[in-house]
């Protein structure tokens, strides 16, 4: 940004406090001197609307983004997890290890339990579902294909009259007899 549009301390730090809570009125609650809800709101809602912040803010988030690239990248480690070189002779995660080798991302939660901390991770099979997607190789749709040749009216018309008397057995009182 050129020294026009520089940023004051406070406007830098509602940013930085938008960034995390994704809330305009908690940003300006963190920078600002004021505990009244409604002048919160209103500098939340003014500094959104500032095209100078709002810019900073775009750029700030395209830098955060996840780009396709990496996102690929990301689902086909998931899609390929090992935790075989991280599990400890008593049967615990090697989180150090994990961490080292940069694969922590592949936790998805630690959920307390009685025996101590349960670790979730990705799940591999959803990864290779998304990827199988991506590559082309499942579908959520079904193509169908249904070839009709049509005959003429009066060829149609005369084959079920055909179909129909193959079915019906005419009914013949006089010939019935009572000894069968």
């Amino acid at each position: 940004m050129g020294d026009e549009t520089k940023l004051t301390d406070k406007q830098q730090a509602w940013i930085d406090a938008y960034l995390v809570t994704l809330n305009a009125t908690e940003a300006a609650r963190r920078v600002y001197d004021s505990d009244d809800y409604s002048t919160l709101q209103s500098i939340g809602s003014e500094n959104l609307s500032k095209p100078v912040l709002r810019a900073e803010l775009d750029r700030r988030f395209r830098e955060r983004a996840m780009g396709a690239d990496e996102l690929i990248m990301r689902e086909s480690e998931a899609a390929a997890l090992d935790i075989g070189p991280y599990v400890q002779e008593d049967g615990t995660l090697d989180l150090k290890r994990m961490r080292e080798d940069g694969k922590t991302r592949l936790i998805t939660g630690l959920v307390p339990g009685r025996d101590g901390l349960k670790v979730e991770l990705v799940d591999p099979h959803a990864s290779r579902k998304l990827l199988a997607r991506y590559h082309g190789l499942l579908s959520d749709r079904l193509d169908v294909t249904v070839e009709h040749k049509p005959t003429p009216q009066g060829e149609e018309i005369g084959h079920l009259v055909n179909i129909l008397r193959d079915l019906t057995v005419p009914i013949d009182d006089s010939t019935a007899t009572d000894d069968t």
